[in-house]
């Protein structure tokens, strides 16, 4: 599913949000300000976008790694704001590697307790040396911010095993001539020895605190994963349906926004769904299925060895490509078609297949003699069926066509059956339900 921005917070002063786009894996400004543009050579992949290389003498590769940025974040004369990236640091950063690229050099001129004078082109030694996984393999988060007209900066930076941030705050003062700088790359130009990725490049409208910043940092997770986006939201399933198909089988189904994953279906007597797991596993159903959803729209799954002439429930959930779940939704009531009582015969092969059968069906046994017997009724319009059983023509006439209702599966009537030819004579019946 495409990431979606919060807006709620502080998270509704972002002028850009960098990241990769987990559907397709492109880089994309999600703020919609900026069109971004990759080097050649520069992979987005599992959340993040690779640059810089990893050399380690001055002579080694010089073609940027990076992203340019089109028009540009412009930063203001007057007002303040934070840039926040995140790094998967997999090699020590050091030397010449730039993390942000801007029109000036005398932008965000920052020390850093003794250090050479900084700049948003930001090099610097192991600061950000990949010890240890915070999540995966995140290697490292570093932003800065300035309050103008008060001229004052902070910078933090925090690496992949440090609660953000790990450092002390460092301030400067901005350079005079440093007006409205714009930034117009993020990533390396491949000087130095540099081998990292990208998660994320945010911009903010205001300064963040540090509660706000340790929120971003302890959101981090491998996938690219960011407090910025809402949480992950599953298929929307709509219209959930149970009709029965016969005694024991059923189609139930719901209509889905979302052309991945598996729906699940379950059925039970219970109109309270079960849980996700229970769902998915068909833990308590009397049925459970699933089927691959590959377009949008209504899916059905078909539903068997269910009891006659009971109230069911269909309960379904869908998960999609990247698991995330839908809601649990729920059928109204159906029920299976009741057994039907039938008088049930077999005549001679003969028989098969003939329509338009008449018959008289009796309580006595087979025999020549049936007086006093009592007589059921009669039927006619039968036809035999097309399948012989055991050599034998079966006919199968609902006791209703007869009057027989009184009958039950224990008794065994006798019938005299005639068709338009013939007249097969007086047969044992049995009485079945189906």
């Amino acid at each position: 599913m495409a990431k979606t921005l919060r807006t709620d917070s502080f998270y509704a002063n972002l002028v850009a949000a960098i990241a990769v786009e987990d559907d397709n894996s492109t880089v994309k400004d999600f703020c919609g300000n900026q069109t971004v543009t990759l080097d050649t050579g520069v992979a987005a992949a599992s959340g993040q976008f690779g640059y810089g290389v990893a050399t380690s003498t001055a002579g080694g590769d010089y073609s940027p790694r990076g992203i340019s940025l089109s028009p540009g974040l412009t930063q203001p004369s007057a007002g303040s704001g934070t840039v926040v990236v995140i790094l998967n640091s997999v090699t020590t950063v050091k030397d010449q590697g730039y993390f942000v690229e801007s029109t000036s050099t005398d932008f965000f001129r920052l020390r850093f307790a003794g250090s050479p004078t900084f700049y948003p082109r930001l090099y610097w030694g192991s600061t950000l040396e990949h010890t240890s996984a915070k999540a995966g393999n995140i290697g490292g988060m570093f932003a800065f911010s300035w309050d103008y007209p008060n001229d004052t900066q902070a910078f933090w930076e925090a690496n992949a095993s440090d609660t953000f941030p790990s450092v002390a705050n460092y301030t400067g003062s901005r350079t005079t001539g440093a007006e409205n700088p714009t930034i117009t790359r993020i990533g390396g130009t491949g000087l130095g020895s540099i081998a990292a990725n990208v998660f994320a490049y945010l911009q903010f409208s205001t300064v963040l605190t540090q509660a706000q910043l340790e929120e971003i940092f302890d959101s981090l997770s491998n996938d690219g994963s960011l407090s910025i986006f809402e949480t992950a939201s599953g298929p929307t399933l709509t219209s959930p349906t149970g009709t029965a198909t016969g005694t024991t089988t059923a189609t139930i189904g719901a209509t889905t926004d979302t052309a991945t994953g598996t729906l699940y279906g379950f059925v039970s007597t219970s109109a309270t769904p079960p849980s996700a797991t229970d769902l998915k596993a068909g833990t308590g159903a009397t049925w459970s299925g699933s089927v691959a959803v590959s377009s949008t729209g209504a899916k059905t799954l078909s539903a068997t060895g269910l009891t006659a002439g009971t109230g069911y429930y269909a309960h379904l959930i869908q998960t999609d490509g990247s698991a995330n779940d839908s809601s649990i939704v729920t059928s109204a009531q159906f029920t299976t078609d009741a057994l039907t009582k039938k008088l049930k015969l077999l005549a001679h092969a003969d028989a098969q297949g003939d329509s338009g059968v008449a018959g008289a069906v009796w309580s006595a046994p087979a025999g020549s003699n049936i007086t006093g017997p009592t007589k059921y009724g009669e039927f006619t319009g039968a036809t035999f069926e097309a399948a012989l059983e055991g050599g034998k023509a079966v006919l199968k006439v609902p006791v209703a066509d007869f009057g027989g209702s009184a009958l039950t599966t224990s008794d065994t009537p006798v019938a005299l059956v005639r068709n338009a030819t013939n007249t097969t004579g007086i047969i044992s019946c049995t009485v079945i339900e189906e």
